[in-house]
């Protein structure tokens, strides 16, 4: 993923203020599925995944929203821990 521009927007998280950055994104790849110009939020995940390691949990490298989750109709099965998407 590149950034090229981003937008500073203050955003609350849990308990304290975070950095939250917008943007758009020219092409994202998820298997088949192709998407451009997509809008995004990017966060810093840093103190999450300081939890989430004291938990034995592998870090998140990133969330996905429910609007594009929507959009591109998303099937999560989560027995073969698998995501597919149509259009």
């Amino acid at each position: 993923m590149k950034v090229t521009e981003a937008i500073e927007e203050p955003a609350q998280g849990i308990g304290d203020a975070v950095e939250v950055y917008q943007t758009t994104l020219d092409l994202i790849i998820l298997g088949d599925l192709e998407i451009q110009n997509q809008p995004m939020a990017l966060i810093d995940m840093k103190m999450v995944n300081k939890v989430y390691q004291k938990e034995g949990f592998e870090p998140i490298q990133g969330l996905m929203g429910g609007d594009l989750l929507n959009a591109f109709h998303a099937v999560i099965d989560y027995k073969k821990q698998k995501i597919s998407f149509s259009n």
